[in-house]
């Protein structure tokens, strides 16, 4: 079967023959679900731009640098089939509408979206059964995916990995940002496992480079209104829907478009808001703030996701508005990721990349509904500045 990759079209002649164990799991219900799930946090049909590419096809990807990367280090050879599936196979417990519910699968079940892959395999056993058609070990799978395998893993879970090189060039081109896209194959080709830690070889040092002003761009371009603020619709639909008692183990495993016709489904106030989301009528940006370290209010506050709702509901109550016409963001920025792996030169000598700068920004951000009066959004502005300073805590 060969699998064909806008991405990578030019490095197989137009199509990749896949390796049997991809090919096999490519044909079942766990395939097909990544496939109906994004690689943003909503279907496309939410999106300003795109298409986003599936979850599927940015774990084709994945894979496929893997496969680049496993030439070039047969100390892994007896390891390849683990390796391979693990890296197609590592979105397949993101939940329905990705990170958006994690919080609430975190409340629920006490996973995250990927420690929730031994739940989604455990209880279809479709991909299961291929995994033990090639005597791989699906716990092994779950270990590599969780950060959990030893050294050699970290391939697929470290600082900069497989995954998030392919990750951030594939939004890239998607999204059609601007800038040079780096070399994800010559990166992929360039580590090596030497029995205890991985090393990149340093002619891909440039590549490297790239790779995070590309990472910078994605993760600048998803915290824009036109990104944000639906997502924050809808994760205040899944908070409100979720307090109902409404989102269970059968909501996570659902794809994205089935998720968003759950949610419209569930109260008026969900009702409202996936409808807002879906007819791009997005909240506007009422209130935006960011700090560049941890220790502040802002850093505290994003520790916890559920302190969206808190806040969105202080506000609601305080002004008397409805609970669906505010939404909340707190979180850490994505821009920057720390490169950790060490390189090493021509003649063995090992370079430890400082790319050291300060890391990214926490932000406060509050969305609210535009047909609200003037004097209602003047004062929800007021509110969220007394938050964002602790003159209202929020407990």
């Amino acid at each position: 079967m060969r699998y064909y990759d806008t991405v990578y079209a030019r490095h197989c002649n137009g199509g990749w023959e896949l390796p049997p164990i991809l090919e096999r799991l490519s044909h079942t219900v766990e395939a097909v679900r990544a496939r109906e799930i994004t690689q943003a946090v909503m279907p496309n049909y939410l999106i300003i731009h795109g298409p986003i590419p599936s979850r599927f096809q940015h774990g084709m990807g994945v894979a496929f640098l893997t496969w680049i990367m496993l030439r070039k280090n047969s100390i892994l050879a007896d390891y390849s089939d683990l390796f391979l599936a693990s890296a197609l196979m590592h979105d397949w417990g993101s939940p329905c509408l990705s990170h958006l519910p994690e919080y609430f699968l975190k409340r629920s079940t006490g996973m995250d979206g990927e420690s929730f892959l031994k739940y989604v395999l455990e209880n279809s056993y479709d991909a299961i059964n291929v995994l033990k058609e090639f005597d791989v070990d699906y716990g092994d799978v779950v270990r590599i995916v969780t950060g959990n395998f030893g050294p050699s893993g970290t391939v697929l879970k470290g600082s900069m990995d497989l995954d998030n090189l392919d990750n951030v060039l594939r939004y890239a081109l998607a999204a059609s940002l601007r800038g040079r896209k780096p070399n994800v194959i010559e990166i992929a080709a360039s580590f090596r496992f030497n029995s205890e830690e991985w090393v990149l070889y340093d002619r891909c040092l440039k590549s490297v480079k790239r790779w995070q002003a590309s990472r910078n761009a994605v993760y600048s371009e998803i915290g824009k209104q036109s990104h944000l603020s639906p997502a924050m619709m809808i994760f205040r639909a899944i908070d409100l829907a979720y307090r109902e008692g409404r989102i269970d183990k059968d909501f996570f495993l659902m794809n994205d478009c089935d998720a968003i016709t759950y949610l419209a489904g569930c109260n008026e106030k969900t009702s409202t808001l996936i409808q807002r989301a879906v007819y791009w009528n997005w909240y506007d940006e009422i209130f935006s703030v960011e700090v560049p370290y941890a220790t502040s209010v802002i850093g505290d506050l994003a520790e916890d996701s559920g302190n969206r709702g808190t806040i969105a509901d202080i506000i609601c109550e305080e002004l008397g508005l409805g609970l669906e016409d505010v939404c909340v963001y707190v979180g850490k920025g994505k821009e920057k990721r720390r490169v950790t792996v060490p390189f090493v030169s021509a003649d063995g000598e090992k370079i430890f990349f400082d790319d050291s700068d300060g890391g990214s920004a926490y932000r406060f951000k509050v969305f609210a509904n535009p047909e609200l009066a003037p004097s209602k959004l003047a004062r929800i502005k007021n509110l969220a500045d007394k938050i964002a300073s602790g003159d209202i805590p929020i407990v």
